[in-house]
């Protein structure tokens, strides 16, 4: 990916909320809107950000805007985006390296993401899970399915079973062989599939 590219967000997509506003070193929350003139909102928690900000997208966020935007299925006048991990990184392999430069804010910055997703999945109508496999290199698995967990008890405690789906990818299962929800990135969005359960194992985290 060309690091220097700047992407504008899709036609009738518009940023309406990004918080925090002046940060370029993470990013808690990106809200969108879409031309359908309604409150009800679809919520993606991925990885974590790429670039995406008030004034340029990335490829990731466009995607996922334009299936929202086009799909007869799905209308939604709010798109959500959240993330395992609030730290800017185009590589998430690279992510490591991120968290262990920031390693003594970590755990206030980590609480102040779970409290927005927090605040966000309760009011949500659907959840879309899409945060794919635990980065390359030498990221924590332990932190991974930690955050993980933790997303999975929100969801549970708030009563969202019902209204959990992933992304359905075009000659690719939704699911990655280590069991986590498949991310978008580098992959054609045909749909959404419902998530029936979600189990917290070392060989399947959901079942579709």
């Amino acid at each position: 990916m060309n690091k220097n590219k700047k992407y504008s967000y899709p036609e009738k997509i518009i940023v309406s909320n990004i918080y925090p506003e002046a940060d370029n070193t993470i990013r808690y929350f990106l809200q969108l809107k879409t031309p359908l003139q309604s409150k009800s909102s679809a919520t993606i928690i991925m990885m974590n950000p790429n670039n995406a900000s008030r004034e340029h997208s990335d490829p990731t966020v466009n995607k996922v805007c334009s299936f929202f935007r086009d799909s007869r299925q799905f209308q939604y006048g709010v798109i959500n985006i959240l993330n395992l991990f609030p730290y800017f990184e185009q590589n998430s392999h690279l992510l490591d390296l991120e968290i262990e430069n920031n390693t003594q804010s970590f755990e206030k910055t980590m609480k102040g993401n779970f409290k927005k997703i927090k605040e966000i999945i309760k009011l949500s109508d659907i959840i879309v899970l899409a945060w794919g496999n635990v980065p390359k290199n030498k990221f924590s698995k332990e932190l991974h399915d930690k955050a993980v967990l933790s997303i999975s008890n929100l969801l549970k405690k708030h009563k969202k079973e019902d209204c959990l789906y992933m992304f359905k990818y075009k000659n690719i299962s939704s699911l990655t062989i280590q069991g986590n929800p498949g991310h978008p990135s580098r992959k054609s969005i045909e749909d959404l599939l419902k998530v029936r359960d979600i189990k917290i194992t070392t060989k399947s985290r959901f079942i579709i």
